[in-house]
Order: structure tokens, then sequence, then C-alpha cells
């Protein structure tokens, strides 16, 4: 036993021994072969700097789409790379400068080859799939040129251009210059100039072109506004949308035209120019000056070519040479060059493209080859040496394929944006890309051909994976291929013979056309005699494109006489009938198909004897036998599969036979769904929500793992699964292909998770590339049972859940890196808490934040708990991006945010609370948290710029108790019983949260002890208190809050301090309402702790809104109110005990004065249901001039005037002080007037003591009224005051109301007539509506022997509709006039007048009034006239019916319709026959 013990410890002995020798050389070997070390190290550094520069061309490529946003795992890729590719090597340490220092060479040895292998790892791990994202949609930065070249002789240009833009007084400027002279980057430049400079808020970029399309514009204009547009609206109604948009929006735009031909209606496109509020300018380019005067261009600039020196620069600049370090040579001949291409730019360019980077030998041979160009014809003399250089850049390129792909392009319309994807299949169809069997293959031959022409500048990059030619290219292209290519946009004009490459945009075809050279045919018609026969003898025609314009589908089926098209290698077909498809079979050749908008029988089962096929395409078409999928499933020879949107007719109930075969496809995307557009950068879409056809298992697994974007559901939703991964999903050997970027699941009730780690082993990514998560209806527990993933949802941007109502605890309960995620939207869903502090501060890009109806949350940010690591490094913030918040009805939320916090949230614009019950803050305090947060002097949500609070009868403030920073304390504790101030030897602790503070704040304060009595460290505790209102303390001013929302509230006796009010300087909308127990809005005395000298309050104020405050006694004290200059609309209803808008205050008890208000900018006033409201403003105070346009008074019986004029300031000074209806002799009369010639709209109701609306010399200021509507007006006798001696009287048919359209009168007990139109004619009026009014006796009052005969057309020539119901005593309308001749005429219970009723239907009246601007906005009231009279055709009808069926006799329904009853109305009787 002794032998074997000393045996085991001598081999544990030689073990240990031998591991240290081993130890031990190798720590040796890193000094000893430190040179080594190096040179390895080198070596796989330059690996390195290769791959990084891929992937910097990459991420430039992606920036070009308007991809500018790099994926967080390239740019922490690059950040390591750029360190390890900085690490110096050269470096040296010696002791004493002579001897190598052994232990410094020891460590670097180690660590160069530490950093070797994480070099290694790095180059291994650098296979992205996407290395930058959409920030979302391009503004005029799309279209900026890079580094763009501000020449010497554009410098006077371009800033002359910029000035003319910043003129308020010119709205159209036009830039106008040869073709190629670089208007359109001009500008572009300046547009983005004018942009970064806030001169215009919006900078919108859209191209006309020589064959303007007004729908197209108008598309390009809405989209870059925001605007959706119907694409099935016309364009006079798009313009109408965009006229509102823009001036309406409160934006001014700038919109450049560019590549203008001939005039524009602006009106037509819906473009409204200064003259409408300074909203829109406009920057037009154009070739012609002609057009700058037709468009009526208040300056026009022009854009000559370059000058020598400006152009040699230019020159050099893109072809590779310093402009400074070039040899005369080389500049001398530059200088040549650019002589000869006419110093244009665009051939400049182009030109030096060709030459780059070549020696100066072949310079002088592109030298000469320009000056020994062949003679041209037909084009303008100016632009010939142009023409002649880009003729030379298409020489220079030496791949034969992109000279025809360039050609090629000339066929589309000009400034066309071409799609990459369908040069690709145009290239592929014509054999450019080489020999490659497999599609995926030539497409990757494709990448450097269109690279090749964009690098040259001969093709330009466009938005949304597009190229297009600058159009003078094009014109050049067209002419290098005279004999090549044809592209007819005339529709009248005819095709040539013996071309290759053509393009028809026609509706004539030759009897007999020669064909037999045509490789390329693109052709667009509208025709319904297409003839089939156009095609015979096109036997090399490659790739065809039919496209049917019309507005419907074309009805004949085509190909019906089967044509010999058997080298066509790629077919598309849009808009036509197809019939039968098998006529399919015989194209043996056809690698791609593509049927969009087509209507078939079925897809044809032959087509699997297509053994060439590679591509089908088959989206928004109508199949009326639902078999396409399953015989796509025998098409194994497929690669990729586009099956989309397609309208199946097949009704029957029998359910899909399962489909069991499929091809192995590279790329699909298989869709039912309507609304989608193919996005061809996808390579897989997977959509099985609303797929009636089965797959087995086994396909469905093949399409989900291979898909980018999944979409389950619907008859997938019952199979078994529990969750996504593995049931769907399978991990294989601890590995999946992890690519899915959009996961979409819809009522699958069996998943109870989306991944189950509890049997993966560690180290498994899932879901790490996922940018989009919406779950729909889901019994989803949580997201993931079982530990987290290796980077799980790490690259998630967007999460929608609604109604996930099975959700337990918090929703993210643990340690996650979300540092990507933007947006969340939770609807209906059941988890208590959201976030895990940890999880909330890695959210550094949350922009937007909406939890909805979420009953059961109780914490955004749920509490730590215990097993939290104290010592856990954190982030400096929380949300520091987050710009909106919207929370509402979540009854069990006490606060939204941690007051830890309440700085962490520096961008948020805009926050919504709304219905939420138990809510007492917004920055609060958890339960169990004893300790009170001491805040800072940092701003608090310093970017809020919209806060809408509704709905919280539980509210108390903004924040919890705090400990605040420490003012003047004798004062402070003197002023506010809010306010304490302590001494104290303890510390603050931040409880348990601490673990969470940023790094730069200590966990705890330590405070100095009370013996230093001279530096005695004093605390302001902040007690909260709802007697002092929700937004104190007011240390924290919301200095950018530009909107306020407050409902709800109780408990409150004002909402603002006046410092609060004074700070916030931007606000622009106020609304109160149902804040039952609120007296004042703003407290009307000064706040005394914070030293402030109060003036005036809400400085840019522009709406107010007030509503059910029952105890409201005024809206502002009138004292701090004196300068509303941006006030435009005042509305309050429904405030019991208000008696002025603007009252009396403690400010005023030391002023005796007489003051005006300045409300020069209100528009709006409305005033309803508040019955003890005496005046305007209190006494002492009066309002200036105001220029009201719209005035409401409803239910306000306290204001005791006999006309409305004294009911507000005088005019023209006659009357009382009308903003105050007291007797008060002792103040003199205001010195400035009410105005009422921009009162556009005027609604009285419930004003019971007014006797009449208007003096007879104040109706005649009323120029622009356009309705108005009084009601339950007791005591009105008529709407203007007759005065019997008026001396002003007027002229016979002077026009009265000049503007106005219709008149609405109702419940008016007193009234005798509307107004007298004796002498004056209401020239506009277009509908009167006047019922239960008893003492009406003549609408419109004519005096016999004055003026001269009343004639219909003279004083009423627009009256077209007008309504009489429950008018007893009416006897005429207006004596003298006959009124039968009006079309429509709705006359009820007026025993008194003899004028029957006459009306056509709805639909008539509509029509008339649509057709006339004046009434368009009519339709509402016309549409409720018939509501009303098809009710009363309904009781008779039943009557009528009711008799009949005592009698067994029913009527038809011809008798139906006779009696003005429409069938439909028929059938929804109760009882009635449906036959």
């Amino acid at each position: 036993m002794a032998g074997i013990a000393e045996n085991i410890a001598a081999d544990a002995a030689a073990a240990v021994v031998e591991s240290l020798a081993d130890r031990a050389m190798q720590e040796l070997h890193y000094l000893c072969c430190y040179n080594r070390y190096v040179e390895d190290f080198e070596y796989q550094k330059e690996h390195l700097k290769a791959k990084r520069e891929t992937i910097r061309k990459d991420i430039k490529e992606a920036q070009e789409r308007n991809e500018n946003l790099i994926e967080s795992e390239v740019q922490l890729w690059l950040n390591r790379a750029d360190a390890l590719i900085n690490e110096d090597t050269n470096e040296k340490n010696k002791w004493f400068g002579l001897v190598p220092n052994c232990w410094w060479q020891h460590n670097r040895g180690k660590n160069l080859e530490d950093k070797k292998q994480k070099i290694k790892a790095l180059i291994e791990n650098c296979n992205f799939t996407c290395v930058a994202r959409s920030t979302g949609h391009p503004g005029i930065e799309l279209y900026s040129i890079q580094n763009f070249l501000q020449l010497k002789d554009r410098k006077l240009q371009f800033e002359e251009l910029a000035e003319a833009l910043k003129n308020d007084k010119k709205f159209v400027i036009g830039l106008h210059g040869l073709g190629g002279t670089g208007k359109t980057t001009m500008a572009i430049e300046v547009g983005k100039q004018v942009a970064e400079s806030k001169a215009f808020d919006k900078v919108v970029f859209s191209v006309v072109s020589k064959d303007a399309n007004l729908k197209k514009i108008q598309g390009k204009i809405a989209k870059q506004l925001n605007l959706p547009l119907k694409e099935e609206t016309d364009e006079s109604e798009r313009a109408q949308e965009l006229w509102k948009r823009i001036a309406g929006g409160g934006e001014k735009v700038l919109l450049i035209l560019d590549d203008v031909w001939e005039k524009l209606s602006l009106q037509a496109i819906g473009i409204p120019l200064g003259h409408h509020g300074k909203s829109c300018s406009m920057l037009l380019t154009t070739r012609d000056w002609k057009v700058c005067k037709d468009m009526g261009c208040h300056e026009t600039i022009e854009l000559e070519v370059l000058n020598e020196q400006d152009a040699v620069d230019l020159f050099l600049s893109y072809v590779g040479q310093s402009i400074d370090d070039s040899s005369n040579d080389f500049k001398n001949v530059a200088l040549d060059i650019v002589k000869e291409c006419g110093r244009l730019p665009v051939a400049i360019v182009a030109m030096a493209r060709a030459l780059n980077s070549r020696p100066l030998i072949e310079w002088m041979h592109g030298l000469e080859r320009l000056r020994n160009s062949q003679s041209i014809h037909d084009v303008n003399e100016d632009l010939k040496e142009a023409y002649n250089s880009l003729r030379l850049s298409y020489d220079y390129l030496k791949n034969e394929e992109a000279r025809k792909i360039f050609l090629l392009c000339s066929l589309f319309p000009e400034d066309y944006e071409i799609p990459i994807e369908l040069l690709t299949r145009i290239a592929i169809g014509m054999g450019l890309c080489g020999g490659a069997d497999k599609y995926s293959r030539a497409r990757s031959y494709f990448t450097p051909i269109i690279n090749v022409l964009m690098d040259s500048c001969l093709l330009l990059k466009a938005e949304n994976r597009a190229v297009k030619m600058h159009d003078l290219v094009r014109e050049v292209a067209l002419w290098i291929g005279n004999e090549l290519v044809q592209a007819i946009m005339d529709p009248n004009k005819m095709p040539k013979e013996n071309i290759q490459y053509s393009s028809w945009n026609t509706n004539e075809f030759p009897s007999h056309f020669d064909g037999r050279k045509l490789e390329v045919l693109l052709l667009r018609t509208s025709t319904v005699d297409f003839p089939d026969g156009i095609f015979e003898g096109m036997e090399n025609l490659k790739f065809l494109a039919l496209n049917w314009s019309g507005y419907d589908m074309s009805r004949d089926p085509l190909f019906q006489s089967h044509p010999s098209l058997t080298n066509v290698r790629s077919l598309a077909i849009k808009g036509f009938e197809l019939g039968d498809t098998s006529f399919l079979v015989k194209l043996k050749c056809l690698k791609s198909l593509e049927l969009n908008d087509c209507s078939m029988i079925e897809l044809s089962k032959e087509i699997r004897e297509l053994e060439m096929l590679r591509l089908l395409e088959i989206v928004h078409c109508s199949i009326k036998r639902n078999n396409s999928l399953e015989v796509i499933g025998s098409c194994l020879q497929l690669e990729e599969l586009y099956f989309a949107v397609n309208y199946i007719c097949d009704h029957t109930c029998e359910a899909p036979a399962q489909i069991s075969t499929f091809p192995k496809l590279k790329r699909f995307h298989i869709k039912r769904r309507i609304g989608y557009t193919v996005d061809f950068s996808v390579s897989g879409y997977f959509d099985a929500k609303e797929l009636r056809e089965n797959f087995s298992n086994e396909i469905f697994k093949f399409l989900a793992t291979r898909a980018e974007v999944l979409k389950l559901g619907g008859e997938y939703s019952n199979r078994g699964w529990t969750n996504v991964v593995p049931d769907i999903l399978p991990v294989k050997d601890d590995k999946m292909e992890d690519i899915l970027i959009w996961l979409c699941l819809e009522s699958m009730n069996g998943i109870k998770c989306l991944i189950c780690t509890e049997r993966l082993r560690s180290g498994v990514a899932l879901f790490s590339k996922l940018v989009k998560l919406k779950l729909t209806k889901m019994d989803v527990r949580e997201l993931c049972c079982g530990p987290y993933p290796v980077n799980f949802l790490k690259q998630l941007e967007k999460l929608r859940l609604f109604e996930c109502n099975n959700l337990e605890g918090s929703l993210f309960d643990g340690r996650l890196e979300l540092c990507n995620l933007k947006s969340i939207y939770l609807f209906h869903c059941s988890m208590a808490g959201l976030f895990h502090p940890f999880t909330a501060q890695s959210l550094k890009q949350l922009e937007k934040l909406h939890v909805d109806y979420c009953c059961g949350l109780k914490y955004i940010v749920t509490q730590p708990t215990e097993d939290d690591d104290p010592n856990q490094k954190s982030h400096d913030s929380m949300f520091p991006k987050l710009k909106s918040l919207y929370v509402s009805y979540c009854p069990e939320l006490e606060f939204i945010f941690p007051i830890y916090f309440c700085k962490d949230l520096p961008l948020l614009e805009s926050m919504e609370i709304v219905y939420c019950e138990k809510l007492e803050y917004i920055f609060g305090r958890y339960s169990d948290e004893r300790d009170l947060h001491q805040m800072g002097k940092e701003a608090i949500l310093q970017s809020l710029e919209k806060l809408k609070i509704s709905g919280g009868p539980n509210f108390i403030n903004l924040y919890t108790e705090c400990y605040l920073p420490c003012p003047d304390s004798d004062k402070v504790q003197k002023s506010s019983p809010s306010i304490n101030v302590e001494d104290s030897t303890s510390s603050l602790s931040r409880g348990r949260l601490c673990c969470f503070w940023p790094k730069s704040n200590a966990s705890t304060i330590h405070l100095p002890s009370t013996s230093m009595n001279h530096n005695k460290a004093m605390m302001v505790k902040y007690v909260v208190d709802r007697a002092h209102g929700p937004f104190t303390p007011p240390f924290y001013p919301y200095t950018l809050l530009r909107r306020m929302e407050i409902y709800g509230f109780s408990g409150f006796k004002y909402l603002f301090t006046l410092s609060i009010a004074s700070s916030l300087k931007l606000l622009e909308i106020l609304a109160v309402g149902s804040c039952d127990t609120l007296e004042h809005i703003v407290r009307d005395k000064q706040d005394d702790y914070d030293h402030m000298n109060v003036n005036s309050i809400f400085p840019n104020l522009q709406e107010v809104e007030v509503y059910d405050c029952n105890d409201l006694e005024y809206l502002f004290p009138a004292f701090y109110s004196k300068d509303f200059k941006d006030l435009e609309s005042l509305s309050i209803r429904g405030v019991e005990k208000l008696t002025h808008v603007f009252g009396k205050c403690q400010a005023d008890r030391n002023h005796n004065v007489h003051i005006d208000l300045n409300l020069p900018a209100l528009k709006r006033l409305s005033l309803r249901r508040i019955p003890n409201i005496v005046s305007i403003c209190a006494q002492n105070y009066s309002i200036k001039e105001l220029y009201l346009e719209d005035i409401s008074l409803d239910r306000s019986p306290q204001f005791p005037s006999e006309t409305l004029i004294e009911a507000i300031p005088p005019l023209e000074g006659k009357g009382k002080p009308l903003y105050d209806l007291q007797e008060l002799p002792e103040f003199k009369k205001p010195k400035s007037y009410m105005r009422f010639q921009n009162l556009s709209t005027l609604t009285i109701k419930g004003c019971k003591q007014l006797k009449f609306i208007f003096s007879a010399s104040t109706s005649r200021t009323l120029q622009k009224l356009r309705k108005l509507e009084v009601k339950a007006c007791e005591e009105l006798v008529s709407i203007i005051e007759d005065q019997e001696n008026n001396k002003n009287s007027m002229a016979p048919h002077q026009v009265l109301f000049p503007e106005l359209r219709t008149i609405q009168v109702g419940d008016c007990k007193s009234m005798e007539y509307l107004f007298s139109i004796s002498s004056s004619k209401l020239r506009r009026l277009l509908y009167v509506d006047i019922e239960d009014t008893p003492q009406l006796g003549e609408v419109f009052r004519w005096k016999p022997g004055v003026g001269q005969k009343l004639v219909m057309e003279d004083v009423l020539p627009r009256l077209h509709i007008i309504r009489l119901v429950n008018l007893p005593t009416l006897h005429t309308i207006c004596q003298g006039i006959d009124f039968h001749t009006l079309k429509f005429r709705r006359v009820r219970e007026c025993p008194a007048i003899s004028l029957s009723p006459a009306y056509d239907r709805y639909e008539e009246v509509r029509n008339f009034i649509r057709d006339d601007e004046d009434a368009s906005y009519l339709e509402e009231e016309i549409w409720r006239w018939e509501c009303e009279a098809q009710r009363e055709r309904l009781e008779a009808f039943r009557e009528g019916y009711t008799e009949h069926k005592q009698n067994r006799s029913l009527p038809n329904l011809s008798e139906i319709e006779v009696r003005g009853i429409t069938t439909r109305y028929w059938k929804c009787l109760n009882n009635a026959p449906t036959e």
C-alpha cells in the first residue's frame, strides 16, 4: 500500500512539475519570441483592416439608401476593431535607454498574443446581415449630394438664391439654365441650408419632368409632408387635402419643383403660396427662362456653365487629383478637356470618372478623341460638347454588359426611378449575368455591373433601392443608341423596326412589324383591341413586359392565339385578363414569370414542366380556383417565389389538401392579406395568418425557419405548439438559424411563451436580430420561460402587445439589454410591471412609450429585489431619448416613474396621462421607502412641450415629498407652509435603488455636523399639499411647454402659482375641464419664496378652453393678463359661478386706474352655458381693438343688452363700454373699438334678453360674415335693429352681408322678421332655415313705397334652398317675390303660407352643393334635412302599410318607389316582405 501511495504521490508531483515547467516555458516564450508575436499580430491586423474596410463600404452604401442608423453590434465591432488596429507595436522600452526591459517585453508579448486572439474572434464574427437601418422618412437630405463642392463661380449665385428664398415678399423663385449646369444640385443644397438654418420648417423636393404627372407630384409632396393621400381619390380632392395641409399646418414650407418644362397650375396641385399666411414658398428649376416668366417668378437666377478655373477644379476633384498638388501638365490637359466638355458640370464629372486614376497619356488620348468626335446633328449647339464628353464616358466603359444596361435604362421615362430589382431581372433575362444556373448566383453577377455605372456617374442612386438617369444623360443614351434603342412616350408615335431595345407607350399598333432583332420590349397600353399578332416573328425576344394602363383590367384574354415567344426568358404581365394560363407551358426558356394585377381561371398545373423557371411572382391577382400553392409546390425547380395579396374566388367549403412537397426556395414572400408591397430587400417573408393552404409541418417549419419576417395565426393556431422556440423554430445541436427580424403572432392560444430555454444550454443566441415584435390576442404568460438567451431582443426596435391578458409578473422581470428599443405599445395587457430597473436603464434609444388599458399595471419600473447586486454598475440615466409618453386607463398605477430618475428625461416632449384612478404623482416613491429624495438644481422635464393629465381624482402633484435645493432658509420657512427647513446629522439614503443611481452621484449624502453652526447644512423639505396646486414647487419651470390639458382634477383650489404661470413663456394651448373645486387657474398673489417679480402670465398663449369648472370665479387675473397679444381662440362653457373672463385679484387693491387689455389676435369667442357672466372684464378694465371672426353666445342670460353690439366693445364710438355692462359713470369710454370686418361665423343661443343682434350701421360693416345661427333667444325681435329715421340709409339694392351663405333661426318666440331688405340685396345667400318661431310673419321685410319693385334675381340671386318648419303665423317670405321657383323647398306646419314643398332626393341636392364652391360645406345640413324627410316618408308608409295589411293587399316595389320610399328603407321595416 505504501508503494502505491508513493507512486501516486510521485506521479502527482511529476504532473505538477510538468505543468509548472510548461507554464514557465510559455511565459519564457513571451520574452524570447517577442518579435514573432509582433509579426503575428501585425499579420492578423492587416486582415482586420481589410474586413473593416469592407464593412465601412457596406455602411456607406446603406447610408446612400438613407439607412443612416448603424446597427449597435456593427458599431461595437468597429470600435473594437479600431482599438486593435490603432495598437502601436513599434513602441520600445529599455532600461536606461540601452538594455531591453525584459519584464515589459514579457508582458507586451503576452498582451499581443491575447489581442491577436481577439482579432481572430472579430474576423470570425463580422458576417452581419444588416449594417444599418433607416432612420425614418427622408427629407431634403436624401437628395443632398455628399461633400457638395461650392465652386467659386457658384458661391455668389448660391448666396443670392438663399437670400431670395428668405425674403418674405418673394414667394416664387426661378433657377434656369442649360441641362447639366447643376440646377438640381444648387436647388437641393440651398434647400438643405435654409432647412438647417430654420428659415423654413419643412423643405419638400419633387421632380416634375417633361411629361408632368400631377397625381405623382401630389403624392411625392404629400409623402414628405407625412400626409396620407388615398390612391383612388382624384386630383382635385388630393389638391384640396394638400392645400389644407400646407396652408393650415402651421409650418413654413419651401417647395422645390425640379425640371419644370411648362407652366403648371399650382392650384391644381394644391400649392398655396405666400398670400395664405406666408405658409409656402416655391423654388423651381427649368431649362427655359420663359417658364419662369409664365410661372410668375418674383426673381429669376440664371445658372451658366462654369468658368475655366472652376471647371478644372471640378474635374480634378473627381478624377482623383489634388487641386493644389497637380502638375501643370495635368492641369493643362484638364483645361483642354473641360473646354471640350463645354464647361458643363454633368459632362465634366462623367469624363473625370472615366479617366479616374489613369495616367497622363490616357488623358491626352481622351482629349484627342473628344476633338476628333464625329459631327453631331439635331442637337442644341450649346450641348454638343456635353454630348461628346458623355459619349466618351460611355466608350470608356470596359464592361460590355454595363454598356447594354446603360442603354436599357434610357427606355424608362425621364426622371423615372428604376428599381434595381427590375434591372436585375432584365439583365438575367438577357443573359448578361453569365451562364449561371442558379438565380442567386446570377444576382451576384449583376451587382458589379450596376456599380460600374453608378461609379461613373452615368446612373444616380435614388431612394427605395432604385437608380435614375440625369435627363441630359438619358438624352445622350438615346442619341448613342439611336440604331439600337427606341423609347416611345408619345401614344401617337409608331415604333421603329430593326432595333434591339424598345419601350412602347401606345394604343396604336402597326398592322405589320418586323421585330426579328428585338430583345427587350416594354409595352404599356390601354387599348381594348390588343393584337396578339404583334409578337409574331420576335424569335429573339428575351424580356417582355406588358402593362395595362386603363382604368379597369383588360377584358379580353391575352395570348389567345398562343404566339411564338419561345425564346422569352423573362415575362412580366400587369393588368391583363389571362383566362387559361396553359399557354405559358410553351415558353420553355422562361426563367422568371411575373403576374401582377391579373385575372386567371387557375395557375396551370403544366407550369411544372418549365424546367428553367427559377422565379415566379404572382401578386394582386384574381384566381378563380384555389390550387395555386399546390401547383407551385410541385415546381421543385423554383428558387424564388413571390405569392402575395391574391384574391381567390373559390368559395367551396372543402378543406384544402395538404401540401407535402415544396421547392427549396432561396427567396420567398408568401402572404394573403391586402395592403402589402413586396420589399425585395427581405429575402424571406412568410405570413400564414390568413392562408387557407394546408402546409405539412415539415414544409411549414422549412418556410418559418428561413423567414426574416414571420407572421403566424389563423389556420396554424392549433397545432399543439406551446412556444415558438423550439416547437416551431427548432434548435439543433444547440444552434438555430437566427435570422428573424420581424415576428407577429395572433390568436395562437396554445403558445404560452415565445422561447423556452429550460432545456437549452447557455450561450445559445435566440431572437438576437429581431427588430419588430407584435403579439395580438395571445395567451402568453411570459416572453421567455427560463434564463434569457444570449443577446435576447438586443436589436429589438418596436414592441407591440395587444390583448395579452395572461401575462404574469413583470414583462421584463430580469436583467435584459434592450439598447435599440425605440417604441413600445401595450394595449389590454395584464402584467403588473414593465421593466426591471436595470432593463429600464438599458433603454437608451426608447422614444415612445404607450400603455393603454393595462388594468393590473402597478409599476412601469419595478422595485429592485433583495437579490439585486448593490455593487452592480449602472448606466448614467433612464430613458434619455424618450420623447412621447402616453399612459391611459391603468387604475392600479400610483406613480409613473421613481422620483430618483426625475431628471433623466431630457428629451421628453409629450406626456399624456389619462384616467389612472389611483395615480397620485408623476414621480413617486415605492410604498416601503422611508427616505426622501434630495432634488438637485438640474432642470426637470426641460424639453416638455405637451402635458395632459385627465381623469385623475387622486392626483396630488408632479413630485412626491422630497428635499429641495436650499434657498434663503428664513424666507422659505416664513413664506410657504409646504416647505420646511431642517438641519440634520443623518444621511439621505437612496434606499434600495441605490445600486441603480448614476455613478456621478453618491448613494448616500452625508451632511455636516450640527456643531458647525456657521456652516450648518440646511435642507428644504417640500411637503405635498393639494391646496398648493399640482405644479409646485416652482424651482423647475417647464420652459418649453406649448400645450397643457388638465381634466378631472379634484381637491385643487388653483393650478398655477403666478411664478409658474409667468415662466410658461411658450405655452400656446391651455385646456381645463371638469375640475369641480377649482376657484382660480392662477393663484392671484405673488410667491414670496422664489422672489419673482411677476408682471404678466402666459405671454404666448393662443388658445384657451375651459369647461365644467363650476367653482371658477374668473379665468385669469386681469392685472397679469394685459398683453395676450397672440390669443386667437377663447372658449368657455358650463362654468356656473364665472362672472368675468378677466377678474380682479389682490394686485388691484393698489391700483385705481383704467387699464386696457390687449387682445389684437382674438378671432374666435365662444361663451356657452355661463349663467352668471356679466362681462368679459372686471371693473376698471376694458379691451382694445378686436377683430373677431367667429362669435358664439349660448345661454348667458345675464347679458342685459338690447343688441349684441352692447355686449361687446363699442364701434365707432357709439354706445356704452360694452365689455362692462354695469352702469359705470365715473369711467371714461375706452379709446379703442370692436371691429366686425373679419367676422365670418356668428352663433347666438339662449341669450334671452337680446332684442336685436346688430344695429343698422353695424350690419354694413359685416363684409365677411358667412354663417349666422340664432337659437332660443326669447326676446329677439329681429336680427338688425330697424331704424325708422336712419340718416345713413342704404342706396337701392346696396349689398347687405356680401358673403353671407346661410341663416339658421330656431326657437325665437318674439321674432317678427329677420331683417329688412327693402333697399339692399343678399347676393350670396344660399340657404335659409327657420323653425319653431311662432310670431314670425315674414322672413324678409319689405316696405311698400320704399325702393323699386323687388325681383328675385336682384335681391336673392343665389338663394336655392329654404326650410320652414312650425311657423304658424308666417304669411310670406318676402312680399313681391315668387319663391315657387326655388328648386329645393321644405315647408311643414306653416298653415298661413301658400308655398308647397319641393325637393329632390339627397343625392341631387348633394350634387348641387358639391358643384357650388360656396355651398360645399352645407352637406351636413342637407343630410339632416334628408333624414327628416325620410322619416316622414316612413311614417306615411307605415300608415299605408297598416291599411294595406288590414285589407290583405301589399304594395309592390314600384308603388313604393312612387311614394318616394327607397327599396332599402322598405326592406328594413318590421315584417315587411323582401320580395
